[in-house]
């Protein structure tokens, strides 16, 4: 209690949520609900969390924010075996700030949504290009990305590139991006450059660093992102890594013979000279600390009080109003969609052009529940019609008694149907769900597309 603020307030909104209407909506009974909650209470440790089917679901911002209030209120907030921070090897958020304070903070221009992670949400991109402002975005850099695959409303997207004065992609190949873009610059595989993944150290469960060597060189004319990313730098007259004392030290020490390379980066900016060098004789990575145990509570809270704020003040009308209006089906739209479905061996669109898994993938379809399926006289393997506002497509349907009736999923990431140069993705090139996904209902406080939880309807062609 000493770490959070906002209790009372949260209790009193608590008290008035009718767990019978949760039950109805959720399909767990009362019963299942209040058992889970006092076991998780009591437990010596817990912790909840959600993945990216809640995330890009309706109030994806207020559910987020409704998990962590759990974690914390049940005190399994920077604990053994609750939800801890570990910072790594490398203080990756620190390293995020201190690249990216030179950015323009301004929210974004459609939709005043903030920026996160130096950045505004993808959901807007499309409606700010094709805007008639004069400040409109008018190029895009694309690294390793596939927004004519990913981003919501395809259409729209298609247009919003086709419309930009400048797209470069820096990619392993011509992806369905590239096929749009001005330029498509090579970039090196994994295992033809030696570097250190530390963006992704804080997922570890302690502080942890591994040096991946380098296994061939890339063919000619192939080049790593950085230093693809340097000449665009220079080229576009801003400071490489947005660091004017980065860039400056990287011209001198060129001027001297020395190229200014991400292993220099790492020796002089991250980890040191000895460290760096012992890192690289240790095949199985080295463990670089522990983790310091209440530590975040007490340091690293970003609030103005240092305190974890239960219901911050714009929550709490939000929460009225989903609680009020959650998504449901209607007599035009029966079904509910999950169009942000995934499976492990697609890892979004990046895998689709390896032909192990490709063929193993097979492309995407729609699942239905057996039920649904034979009120709509539907069997496994004819082909259906999805509608929902933003738009139709057609696709495979398959039958399941393991799917929630009511319920239809499709995979996303699919729809590899434009000139690019992944020839294995193109012969299974599946349908793009994303054209059923409007951008007119976006999260209120993070402009967080809804890729499942969407009113559908589906027909047999």
């Amino acid at each position: 209690e000493r770490h959070c603020s906002g209790l009372g307030r949260l209790e009193r909104i608590l008290e008035g949520i009718d767990l019978g209407r949760m039950s109805e909506l959720t399909g767990v009974s009362e019963d299942v609900m209040r058992e889970v909650g006092r076991e998780f209470a009591a437990a010596g440790g817990a912790f909840a969390t959600t993945r990216v089917g809640v995330q890009t679901a309706p109030n994806t911002t207020l559910t987020e924010w409704a998990v962590q209030c759990l974690n914390a209120v049940t005190g399994n907030v920077d604990r053994r075996g609750g939800v801890y921070f570990n910072p790594g090897a490398i203080d990756v958020p620190k390293l995020i700030e201190r690249f990216s304070a030179r950015r323009n903070p301004a929210p974004s221009r459609i939709g005043g949504y903030p920026q996160i992670f130096g950045g505004p949400p993808a959901s807007v991109f499309a409606d700010d290009v094709l805007s008639d402002a004069p400040e409109r975005i008018r190029a895009l850099i694309v690294v390793a990305g596939n927004p004519v695959i990913t981003f919501p409303d395809t259409a729209k997207v298609e247009r919003a590139l086709g419309r930009l004065d400048l797209l470069v992609t820096i990619d392993l190949y011509r992806s369905d991006t590239g096929a749009f873009a001005h330029y498509n610059l090579p970039a090196a595989t994994a295992f033809e450059k030696g570097s250190v993944h530390f963006l992704t150290s804080t997922f570890e469960p302690y502080p942890f660093v591994e040096w991946k060597p380098k296994v061939v060189d890339p063919p000619p004319g192939v080049r790593s992102e950085w230093k693809i990313f340097r000449d665009l730098s220079r080229a576009a007259g801003v400071p490489f890594l947005n660091d004017p004392w980065v860039d400056r030290a990287a011209r001198v020490l060129e001027a001297c013979g020395i190229e200014f390379g991400e292993e220099m980066l790492l020796r002089v900016v991250l980890l040191g000279v000895s460290r760096l060098g012992r890192l690289k004789k240790a095949p199985g990575g080295i463990r670089t600390g522990e983790i310091r145990w209440g530590e975040f509570l007490e340091k690293r809270i970003a609030t103005a009080d240092r305190r974890i704020d239960l219901l911050p003040v714009e929550f709490a009308g939000a929460l009225e109003d989903a609680l009020a209006d959650p998504p449901r089906p209607s007599d035009e739209y029966p079904l509910m969609l999950i169009g942000g479905a995934r499976r492990a061996a697609g890892y979004n669109s990046w895998t689709h052009n390896i032909p192990a898994l490709a063929d193993k993938l097979g492309g995407n379809w729609a699942t239905i529940a057996e039920r649904d399926a034979e009120a709509l006289g539907i069997r496994s393997g004819d082909r259906v019609r999805i509608e929902t506002p933003a738009g139709a497509i057609e696709i495979e349907a398959r039958t399941s008694k393991d799917i929630r009736p009511g319920v239809v999923a499709v995979h996303q990431f699919w729809g590899h149907t434009y000139e690019s140069s992944t020839r294995t993705s193109r012969r299974t090139p599946g349908v793009n769900v994303n054209f059923l996904h409007a951008t007119i209902d976006l999260d209120r406080f993070t402009g967080m597309p809804i890729y499942n939880g969407r009113p559908c309807r589906v027909t047999r062609l």
